[in-house]
């Protein structure tokens, strides 16, 4: 579902409203965990989209093949630049 822009603000209004900055612990671990599921998520879908003899639907879909390497490259610039000891200060105490 594509949202128009004040769906959007109303969505990021709604959020802005629940979100508690305050949360009493995210292990890094998780962080790190989550990075990979995601990571693998995205390359099944990319795989799906490269497997398809259909074109792509959406112009983000085209994009996302299209960018594919560039968002790999720069996950692994996340996890070069971003050691354990950082992310671990990033915890809240």
């Amino acid at each position: 579902m594509i949202l128009n822009d004040e769906q959007l603000r109303q969505k990021a209004h709604e959020l802005a409203l629940t979100h508690d900055p305050y949360i009493s612990s995210w292990p890094s671990k998780g962080l790190w965990r989550d990075l990979n599921q995601d990571v693998k998520s995205l390359r099944g879908f990319l795989q799906m989209l490269q497997d398809s003899s259909v074109s792509c639907s959406q112009p983000a879909e085209e994009w996302l093949l299209d960018n594919a390497d560039f968002i790999e490259e720069q996950v692994l610039v996340v996890k070069q630049q971003l050691n354990r000891a950082f992310v671990n200060t990033l915890e809240p105490g």
